[in-house]
């Protein structure tokens, strides 16, 4: 699926990340190809265990924006901590993109209010 403004999910991922860079400015579109490593504020020579406790802890929260400010819910048969540990899983290598890599596993995990239920 394209990155697509049109699309909660991705607005809501580029919502949680334009969050976490106040400091920079850019365009939706610009954002869908920053490098994780960069969303996530980490260097390439990121330890395996630095790597996973900062894809972690964006998934969590991630969940607690979509959750609790945008009122999403977990897909019909999606488990919270399954929607968790797939966004965490895709934070993890820090050469993928937002837009390709990220964006698709928060729309195939998280249900938005925009979405229609049929």
């Amino acid at each position: 699926m394209a990155w697509e403004k049109s699309n909660e999910a991705h607005r809501t991922l580029w919502a949680y990340v334009a969050f976490l860079h106040k400091d920079v400015e850019t365009s939706f579109e610009e954002g869908g190809n920053w490098q994780i490593g960069y969303c996530m504020k980490l260097p390439p020579s990121a330890s395996v265990e630095v790597r996973r406790n900062y894809a972690d802890k964006f998934a969590m929260g991630f969940h607690q924006m979509a959750f609790n400010f945008v009122g999403a819910t977990c897909e019909e048969g999606k488990s919270v901590a399954e929607a968790i540990k797939a966004v965490s899983d895709a934070m993890y290598d820090l050469n993928k993109t937002l837009n390709i890599n990220v964006g698709d596993i928060i729309d195939e995990y998280y249900f938005f209010r925009s979405e229609s239920s049929v």
